[in-house]
């Protein structure tokens, strides 16, 4: 008799006991499902929800195109709950990624909140500096940087403004392509602007054969030289080049074709 009252007794205790398991896994569920709704209703509530987009900087991009961008990361959700559209979640990163992937013009991103209410988007385009072109011709042009980094087909009007560079990269795809390297470039860049000290007014630049470069004239002549020696013995060649044959021809200058200072122990000059 006892042992068949302790046998009921434990049966009976077994039964409670996964009565009260079952209880709490179901109370569980039930609190890990309100905390999730609770947290999805907190995500989208208004006090928190992102009303405006502030974007700067913008150039070559059009504004537009960068609000609409963050707007769209805004209005989605993680795993189809969570919004994105307020202050702890939204998507900063993304966001960028995304502004970089519109433009080869972008350089530098910085996406943060302003106040609760706002998103603030900064941009930094590449410098307009000077442009790249294709040939001679000028059939299709790209703005380049003070570094030399090809970032943007130009609109037409700029080719009669800006200095220009040709050859070295590759005409199909010179967007990313850099002219230089960025110390070769500023070197270069420097002699360039040393040439105006000489009364000369450049306009562009074509790299000819491996190390040669031809500098063009807004006169219509031109100044041939290369990298194979310290640009600043180049420029002290042309320089002597210049005062000989100005005292020789006051309009020496207007009326020059060429100066060729590309080997040291020599210099050609051509008139027209």
């Amino acid at each position: 008799m006892n042992r068949r009252v302790s046998s009921f007794r434990s049966k009976r205790l077994r039964v409670k006991r996964r009565k009260h398991r079952f209880y709490r896994y179901c109370a569980g569920v039930l609190i890990f499902l309100a905390v999730i709704v609770g947290t999805s209703f907190l995500t989208r509530a208004e006090p928190v929800r992102v009303e405006n987009v502030v974007v700067e900087g913008t150039g070559i991009v059009k504004k537009e195109v960068i609000e609409e961008i963050a707007k769209n990361e805004l209005n989605a959700s993680y795993l189809w709950i969570f919004s994105k559209n307020n202050v702890f979640l939204y998507p900063r990163k993304t966001i960028e990624n995304r502004i970089y992937e519109q433009s080869t013009a972008i350089e530098n991103v910085s996406v943060s909140f302003d106040g609760l209410k706002t998103i603030s988007v900064k941009i930094r385009e590449y410098g307009q500096d000077y442009l790249w072109c294709d040939s001679e011709a000028r059939a299709r042009c790209y703005f380049m940087d003070s570094n030399g980094y090809i970032f943007s087909e130009s609109a037409d009007f700029f080719k009669n403004v800006l200095f220009t560079y040709y050859g070295l990269a590759d005409g199909n795809k010179p967007i990313g392509q850099t002219y230089l390297p960025e110390a070769e470039f500023a070197e270069l860049n420097k002699f360039i602007d040393s040439a105006k000290l000489l009364k000369l007014v450049p306009i562009g630049l074509i790299a000819r054969a491996e190390g040669d470069f031809e500098l063009l004239l807004t006169s219509g002549g031109s100044i041939l030289f290369s990298n194979r020696e310290p640009f600043l013995t180049t420029f002290e060649n042309l320089e002597t080049i210049i005062a000989e044959q100005t005292r020789l021809e006051k309009e020496f200058l207007k009326r020059l074709d060429y100066i060729d200072v590309r080997f040291t122990s020599k210099a050609f000059v051509k008139l027209r």
